[in-house]
């Protein structure tokens, strides 16, 4: 098992120290620690966090981010049962904020007119 030191986390995420910290206070990923207390990031670590880093760059809020990685089994597709009829089912595919939305804007119109 190869650990990476916080300074290669930040170098590979592109995340702050201060972002990949408090993603850990919020169980996003767990650290292991040196007899020091410093932290050591495993490769499944850098790959959270980098999906969180991808979740909230797509507009999802921490919450959400949190609760979609939750259902990640480990398959390429984590699960996506919380998300309302509303949302779209993947959003890996959508570049911005502004097509997101419209987007959903499109399906609660569908919604609204069955």
């Amino acid at each position: 098992m190869a650990l990476v030191p916080m300074r290669v986390a930040m170098e590979r995420t592109g995340l702050s120290a201060r972002q990949i910290r408090h993603y850990e206070a919020q169980g996003l990923v767990s650290p292991v620690r040196s007899g020091g207390g410093q932290r050591a990031y495993r490769q499944a670590d850098i790959r959270r966090l980098l999906q969180v880093r991808d979740l909230l760059q797509q507009g999802l809020g921490l919450d959400a981010a949190r609760a979609l990685l939750a259902g990640d089994g480990g398959d390429d597709e984590p699960e996506r049962q919380w998300l309302p009829a509303s949302v779209p089912k993947s959003l890996y595919p959508v570049l911005d904020r502004a097509e997101m939305e419209r987007i959903v804007a499109e399906r609660q119109q569908e919604e609204d007119d069955a």
